[in-house]
């Protein structure tokens, strides 16, 4: 993805209407972050949305708690399941929950369908799902 795309997104997506990343710590992201640290019990897709603060928020200080100022920083860098869960305050099981629900809707994807056929029965995702996360002992 490109600096410009990203940037577009960045300014559909940003609940505070800023035209640029910001460059302090969101108060927004902060908010939410809180929000979710006092919560005790399993939080639910339903009560998330409902939390007030910004749905983009990450825990990542050096990012200023802001996905897309961490995704602009980080465009040629791919990250394993562990950053992913620690980034977004989750299990890594709920990341590989995650995963695996876009792999099955991409499998289902006809472009993807067709690209396979481009490929003579060759697997498009395959190195998704062979991929081992890293390990804490």
């Amino acid at each position: 993805m490109c600096s410009s795309d990203l940037d577009k997104r960045f300014k559909q997506k940003c609940p505070r209407k800023l035209e640029d990343l910001p460059r302090e710590w969101c108060p927004l992201a902060v908010l939410r972050l809180k929000q979710i640290k006092n919560i005790k019990e399993e939080i639910t897709e339903e009560v998330e949305n409902k939390m007030p603060g910004c749905p983009f928020y990450i825990s990542s200080q050096l990012s200023n708690y802001c996905f897309f100022v961490y995704e602009s920083n980080n465009l040629d860098h791919s990250m394993s399941d562990l950053e992913i869960a620690n980034l977004l305050g989750i299990s890594i099981d709920a990341v590989k929950k995650a995963e695996q629900s876009a792999i099955n809707k991409l499998k289902d994807n006809d472009s993807l369908v067709e690209l396979k056929g481009h490929l003579n029965g060759e697997s498009v995702i395959s190195s998704v799902l062979n991929i081992e996360d890293e390990l804490i002992y």
